[in-house]
Protein backbone atom coordinates (compact mmCIF):
# COMPACT_ATOMS: atom_id res chain seq x y z
CA UNK A 1 0.00 0.00 0.00
CA UNK A 2 1.41 3.65 -0.85
CA UNK A 3 0.30 6.30 0.38
CA UNK A 4 0.36 10.08 -0.94
CA UNK A 5 4.18 11.53 -0.54
CA UNK A 6 5.93 7.73 -0.92
CA UNK A 7 8.95 8.05 -2.42
CA UNK A 8 9.23 5.27 -5.40
CA UNK A 9 12.42 4.01 -7.48
CA UNK A 10 11.27 4.49 -11.39
CA UNK A 11 11.15 1.13 -13.19
CA UNK A 12 11.76 2.04 -16.61
CA UNK A 13 13.75 3.65 -19.58
CA UNK A 14 12.34 7.26 -19.67
CA UNK A 15 15.59 8.36 -17.53
CA UNK A 16 13.64 9.48 -13.83
CA UNK A 17 15.13 7.75 -10.81
CA UNK A 18 12.87 8.92 -8.12
CA UNK A 19 9.38 10.03 -7.93
CA UNK A 20 7.12 11.01 -4.94
CA UNK A 21 3.26 9.99 -5.03
CA UNK A 22 1.30 12.84 -5.04
CA UNK A 23 -2.72 11.42 -5.55
CA UNK A 24 -4.48 8.28 -6.68
CA UNK A 25 -6.47 8.17 -9.95
CA UNK A 26 -9.64 6.99 -10.37
CA UNK A 27 -10.94 6.66 -6.76
CA UNK A 28 -11.06 9.00 -3.76
CA UNK A 29 -8.72 7.76 -1.45
CA UNK A 30 -5.12 8.00 -0.38
CA UNK A 31 -3.79 4.41 -0.69
CA UNK A 32 -2.52 2.82 -4.64
CA UNK A 33 -2.04 -0.80 -4.40
CA UNK A 34 -0.56 -2.99 -7.33
CA UNK A 35 -1.92 -2.11 -10.21
CA UNK A 36 -3.06 1.30 -9.43
CA UNK A 37 -2.82 4.54 -11.33
CA UNK A 38 -0.92 7.34 -9.54
CA UNK A 39 0.33 11.02 -10.08
CA UNK A 40 3.70 10.96 -9.61
CA UNK A 41 5.99 14.08 -9.39
CA UNK A 42 9.72 13.60 -10.99
CA UNK A 43 12.28 14.38 -8.00
CA UNK A 44 15.68 12.67 -9.46
CA UNK A 45 15.67 12.50 -12.90
CA UNK A 46 19.08 11.47 -15.50
CA UNK A 47 20.45 14.82 -17.38
CA UNK A 48 19.78 12.48 -20.96
CA UNK A 49 16.63 11.48 -20.04
CA UNK A 50 13.51 12.34 -21.62
CA UNK A 51 12.01 12.66 -18.47
CA UNK A 52 12.85 15.94 -16.53
CA UNK A 53 12.95 16.81 -12.45
CA UNK A 54 9.88 18.83 -11.53
CA UNK A 55 7.69 17.37 -14.46
CA UNK A 56 3.82 15.34 -13.38
CA UNK A 57 3.15 12.19 -14.91
CA UNK A 58 0.45 9.78 -14.75
CA UNK A 59 1.94 6.10 -12.88
CA UNK A 60 0.93 2.37 -13.00
CA UNK A 61 2.49 0.98 -9.45
CA UNK A 62 4.74 -2.62 -10.09
CA UNK A 63 5.62 -3.64 -6.47
CA UNK A 64 4.63 -2.59 -3.00
CA UNK A 65 7.21 -1.83 -0.69
CA UNK A 66 6.76 -4.18 1.83
CA UNK A 67 6.92 -8.46 2.36
CA UNK A 68 4.44 -10.32 3.34
CA UNK A 69 5.99 -10.38 7.03
CA UNK A 70 6.29 -6.44 6.82
CA UNK A 71 9.79 -6.00 6.65
CA UNK A 72 11.36 -3.41 4.19
CA UNK A 73 13.25 -5.56 1.56
CA UNK A 74 15.47 -3.39 -0.75
CA UNK A 75 14.84 -5.66 -3.50
CA UNK A 76 11.43 -5.27 -3.62
CA UNK A 77 11.80 -1.27 -3.28
CA UNK A 78 8.29 0.61 -4.25
CA UNK A 79 8.58 1.14 -8.03
CA UNK A 80 6.61 2.99 -10.64
CA UNK A 81 6.37 2.92 -14.23
CA UNK A 82 5.42 6.29 -15.72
Amino acid sequence: MLQIRSHLDVADNTGAKVAWNIGVLGRNQRYAGIGDVIKVHIKVAAPDGTVKKGEVHNAVVCAPGRSPGGVTVRICASTAMP
